[in-house]
């Protein structure tokens, strides 16, 4: 049986996540700033703590050895909300501020892997196919369609088009220089849209 530790508990992909990780007989710690809104959490403790908070006030999360931690707090929500303009100050820096605190802690306490969501939104909304110049430098944020890929296949380089792609990418780098300059180990996933029971449907963070 390993330990999971879930940051982001009450949002859709972490209730889920939560959910799957008991069904597969594993010991569960959740977090988030609120309990779930649409489903009983059946985590075997569940913390409502504020991750933007210094990580000296929540060093408690890391008592456990966990042998994974997921990370998916953060600001999130619909395109009503993420692409308002209006909220760009509030998503990025608080989203920041939860994985700086998030990857201190782990450098602090120590813990097992640690998996961040990222997000399809760091491409751009616009098909863009690059020349063969700009194909030889295509690095880790782009995506590729397979190993052989030619130029004549389509890529989309990082060029988000709202401030939250923008969090997510220098997140992602964040991320990849903790885990060279600190042995944190990471895994990083880009998220498409996802939506489904116990989603958001009302307010301006539906999807």
């Amino acid at each position: 049986m390993k330990k999971a530790l879930v940051l982001g508990a009450s949002g859709f992909i972490g209730s889920h996540l939560e959910h799957r990780l008991k069904a597969e007989g594993h010991f569960v710690v959740s977090v988030s700033r609120h309990r779930p809104r649409y489903r009983e959490s059946v985590a075997d403790e569940y913390n409502v703590f504020d991750l933007t908070q210094t990580t000296e006030k929540h060093h408690y999360f890391y008592r456990y050895e966990y042998d994974e931690v997921y990370q998916l707090a953060g600001e999130v929500g619909g395109l009503t909300y993420i692409a308002a303009g209006a909220n760009d100050a509030t998503i990025m820096s608080r989203s920041v501020q939860i994985n700086l605190n998030l990857l201190e802690a782990m450098k602090m306490y120590g813990a097992g892997k640690i998996f961040f969501a990222s997000s399809a939104c760091i491409y751009p909304d616009t098909y863009y196919r690059p020349s063969e110049a700009e194909y030889d430098l295509l690095d880790h944020a782009y995506l590729k369609p397979n190993d052989g890929a030619t130029p004549e296949h389509a890529a989309y380089p990082a060029n988000p088009p709202y401030e939250f792609g923008w969090e997510k990418l220098f997140s992602e780098r964040l991320y990849e220089a903790y885990a060279r300059c600190h042995n944190v180990e990471i895994a990083i996933g880009r998220l498409g849209n996802t939506y489904g029971p116990y989603c958001a449907w009302h307010g301006p963070r539906a999807k």
